[in-house]
């Protein structure tokens, strides 16, 4: 698909016909013959992507992330690659809530809002490609010490990952970032943080959901004995008598 060719003065090129038939060429100036084939996998994996109309793999995102601008320009030139951008965060983010004219005004305060937390991390001129998957790590990881509810956390997150997929979609940044800023699982909530006691009762309810099935599988062979004739009634019954309280351990008469 792609072929390395020397030029003099120990330059080399990377050459390949592009989408519309046409051959390009991408100077690569003084490299070493391994360096250029290196590249010329990146090529292949980038005509491959544009052929099919997918994005690159994880590596080749991560690589195309990490070169210069020059470089960059360069790919840009012959049509493997959209015309990388220099927004910020804030620009960004405050550009993309405005341009939303198909919006509802309490989805715009819900954007807003999701917009501040990026910005109670993130310095506002923190341009959009400089950030990597280790900054939506700690980013995850800034919301959870931040004490807020788990489902306000999902929320926002949810929101802010239509931030960064615009971003892609305008050449921004790096693809791979948006899978880190994915959903907080309960694992995640720390300890002393007051979500512990959602999760305790999360737990609760599992139990008796628990407890339940179980009850309605040893009914069955009860049912003629006692004339129920089904398992709510049977089940109604069994939660009613396990509110009553004996008393006779301690001396006194049954209350029910």
């Amino acid at each position: 698909m792609a072929s390395s060719s020397n030029d003099p003065n120990g330059r080399r090129r990377i050459q390949f016909v592009g989408a519309d038939g046409k051959r390009r060429a991408i100077r690569l100036g003084k490299v070493s013959q391994r360096q250029a084939l290196a590249f010329k996998v990146k090529i292949e994996d980038l005509i491959a992507a544009k052929t099919a109309s997918h994005t690159p793999s994880d590596e080749t995102s991560r690589w195309l992330a990490a070169l210069d601008d020059a470089t960059y320009n360069k790919l840009h030139r012959v049509g493997l690659v959209p015309r990388r951008g220099s927004a910020t965060l804030a620009a960004f983010t405050r550009s993309y809530i405005d341009g939303r004219a198909d919006i509802k005004p309490s989805t715009r305060i819900n954007m807003q809002r999701s917009r501040s937390y990026l910005l109670e991390h993130f310095v506002e001129t923190t341009l959009m490609r400089d950030i990597t998957e280790g900054d939506a790590e700690d980013f995850q990881q800034h919301m959870v010490r931040s004490g807020r509810a788990d489902n306000t956390i999902r929320k926002a997150v949810g929101r802010i990952r239509q931030f960064f997929n615009a971003a892609k979609r305008r050449g921004l940044f790096h693809a791979r970032t948006i899978t880190h800023i994915s959903q907080l699982p309960r694992e995640s909530i720390m300890p002393g943080n007051p979500q512990a006691k959602i999760k305790h009762i999360a737990n609760l309810v599992e139990w008796h959901k628990e407890l339940s099935a179980d009850f309605d599988k040893a009914l069955p062979p009860i049912y003629r004995f006692n004339g129920v004739t089904s398992t709510g009634d049977a089940r109604r019954d069994a939660w009613a008598n396990a509110g009553s309280v004996r008393r006779d351990d301690r001396g006194g008469s049954e209350r029910t």
